[in-house]
């Protein structure tokens, strides 16, 4: 019972501060803050950077009859192919193209992943597309371990796409190897 009380004196003090028509101010952090405007509205200040992320279960295998298992679970997508060789994966990144009316640019891509076998089994090579248009394409230096690694791509000076995809050729020296795939995500500035 106390709770419920709490909880509705919590509700009507936040309603009778939006209606006394002053500014009140919802949530702050270091880069970002939002307030309740006179009607009630959210008004989000521009912050510095903007990141948004993939999960990595969200990976897609171009020809499904080369992988042996191609499989998500909670933490990512596990990855086995039939034969030695090299195949392609893709993941599409959600971006904001604008933010409050301003043009949000792609400061930085990032994939992340691990190799049973880093040193032979392991992503080389990263293209980034806009649609159709392939707007990066690039060796993938994978470190000869079997840890954790995150690759990415920095732009100088941002660029601006409507949409962002990222295709990853891992290439398998073993058919008993294994790479696990997990998030992708980008940096947006204005």
């Amino acid at each position: 019972m106390k709770t419920k009380t709490v909880f509705f004196l919590v509700i009507i003090a936040a309603a009778l501060l939006l209606l006394s028509g002053n500014t009140v101010f919802a949530q702050e952090d270091a880069e970002n803050a939002i307030y309740i405007g006179e009607d009630g509205a959210n008004v989000p200040t521009l912050a510095s950077n903007t990141d948004v992320t993939i999960h990595g279960s969200m990976w897609h295998q171009q020809d499904k009859s080369k992988f042996a298992s191609f499989k998500a679970y909670g933490w990512g997508t596990y990855a086995k192919l039939k034969a030695a060789g090299s195949q392609w994966v893709h993941i599409s990144v959600p971006i904001m193209t604008y933010l409050s009316g301003v043009a949000q640019k792609i400061e930085y891509v990032e994939f992340c992943a691990k190799s049973t076998a880093g040193a032979t089994t392991k992503p080389d090579w990263m293209d980034l597309w806009a649609g159709t248009s392939r707007f990066l394409t690039e060796a993938v230096t994978w470190p000869a371990d079997n840890s954790y690694h995150c690759v990415g791509h920095t732009f100088s000076p941002a660029v601006w796409y409507q949409d962002l995809g990222i295709s990853v050729r891992l290439t398998f020296a073993d058919p008993s190897e294994t790479i696990t795939l997990y998030k992708a995500w980008a940096r947006l500035v204005p």
